[in-house]
């Protein structure tokens, strides 16, 4: 989850966390029938693409171990690498539910903790649960 919410926040801060998510996309080719001009507007747009990808990647692979870099070593963009490492590591929507809720029914403080950090272990677990109920 702290791995997830860094490289998250890491992609976010370089304008390249629409990658991941599917917003943005590879431009389309437009044909045999576009001017000069249009052309180039594609070749431009491609290759601000293709330089976005590459540096989400590299953020994506220098931040895995090597079990994990051999697991995506065929993905060929930031966003396949991306959700090949989702399929891998976060649970089905249904056993996350029903994880999520056992943790909040059974929740307890830690004794080692101090109120505030129980309080926003209860919360981020309410809020977990929350979104994972709205799927």
């Amino acid at each position: 989850m702290k791995w997830k919410r860094q490289i998250e926040l890491l992609l976010l801060h370089h304008d390249i966390l629409n990658l991941i998510n599917g917003d943005r996309v590879k431009p389309n080719d437009p044909g045999i029938v576009a001017t000069t001009e249009q052309r180039e507007s594609f070749e431009t747009k491609v290759k601000a693409f293709k330089k976005s990808d590459a540096l989400a990647q590299l953020i994506l692979v220098g931040s895995m171990d090597n079990a994990n870099v051999e697991l995506t070593s065929t993905c060929d963009s930031a966003k396949s690498t991306w959700n090949k490492l989702i399929s891998i590591y976060e649970l089905s929507s249904e056993q996350r539910v029903d994880r999520l809720m056992g943790q909040f029914f059974s929740f307890g403080k830690d004794p080692s903790e101090n109120v505030v950090t129980h309080i926003a272990r209860l919360q981020r677990n309410s809020s977990e649960l929350n979104d994972e109920l709205k799927r």
